[in-house]
């Protein structure tokens, strides 16, 4: 079952955080490192923790299914990318390029191995995910894994790490506890963050600033009014390669944020992610089910709320 505290946090947190990146040093609004990298890693905990609750299955046996359809797909993956990385002609990865990205894949001396090992099949899997996350500088480029089978692997190491507790022996209502856990501590600090931006200037809980975060500053009596809810937004377009929907035209008038949802076929709809801009991708806050059909959407977003509903895009993951 989806918690919707837990989306509201990770979405309120991911819009706080962008809105810091954007602020340039000097800014009286702009956070310390410190906090900064505080709030990015409780999101990063909360959406971990929120993945593994929300594809766990909820027995033993169904887990262990989950599991083994997982290494599966994750094995056929890896054989993708082996295949991939020996595809780039030589001109484009020469000899001494594409042994190292063979090797940064855990294909020493251009091997495939054995993909029949559930242990290295997961190792591959997740240097995979993790290259794509922050590529080593000195890697060339021409050989690193294509972007839609990153998110493809991203997909099933999310229902492996999932289950792989509960095939242990563990419980799903242990990752449920985590998962509030970790939303808790988040809550803590976008309130945290609301205070910061309160005693940043003399205007305190007046400050406009608070708006860019989807929050409502006070209003002295008779001296504002409300703003308006954001306008409908342009046509919505699906990125299959990147999972992320687009506005067309950017933002609509009056919005200060994108905030993109996903609903499962027979599901509920949850936020999937937020943006600064009319880009928003739908793996933000936890990677697609590869065994699922969803509809996804945008809805411009503000402090006052949430203005009109996008067209819907329907697809499989």
């Amino acid at each position: 079952m989806s918690d919707q505290k837990t989306y509201d946090a990770m979405t309120s947190a991911t819009l706080i955080l962008a809105v810091d990146a954007a602020r340039v040093a000097g800014d009286p609004f702009k956070f310390t490192t410190t906090f900064a990298a505080l709030g990015t890693s409780r999101l990063s905990d909360c959406v971990t923790a929120n993945a593994a609750a929300e594809f766990a299955a909820s027995d033993t046996t169904g887990a262990g299914q989950r599991i083994g359809q997982a290494v599966e797909r994750l094995a056929a993956l890896a054989r993708n990318v082996f295949n991939f990385i020996g595809s780039v002609d030589d001109e484009t990865l020469p000899d001494a390029d594409r042994a190292q990205v063979y090797a940064a894949y855990l294909f020493p001396g251009g091997e495939l191995g054995n993909l029949r090992d559930k242990d290295r099949v997961i190792s591959i899997a997740q240097k995979i995910s993790a290259i794509a996350a922050s590529p080593p500088p000195d890697l060339p480029a021409a050989g690193l894994a294509p972007a839609a089978t990153v998110a493809r692997v991203n997909n099933w190491l999310a229902i492996y790490n999932g289950n792989v507790g509960i095939a242990n022996g563990g419980t799903r209502e242990t990752l449920i506890d985590a998962r509030n856990t970790a939303r808790d501590t988040l809550e803590d600090w976008n309130a945290r963050a609301r205070r910061t931006y309160t005693s940043a200037t003399d205007d305190g809980e007046y400050t406009k600033e608070l708006k860019k975060i989807n929050m409502q500053p006070r209003r002295m009596p008779g001296k504002a009014q409300p703003e308006p809810l954001p306008g409908a937004p342009g046509a919505v377009t699906y990125d299959s390669a990147t999972r992320t929907l687009t506005i067309t035209g950017g933002l609509p008038q009056h919005a200060t944020s994108a905030v993109a949802y996903r609903q499962p076929a027979g599901g509920t709809p949850v936020e999937a992610g937020v943006s600064i801009d009319g880009t928003v991708s739908l793996v933000q806050f936890e990677p697609l089910d590869p065994t699922v059909s969803y509809s996804a959407w945008i809805e411009p977003a503000n402090s006052r709320g949430h203005g009109p509903k996008s067209n819907v895009i329907n697809f499989t993951a």
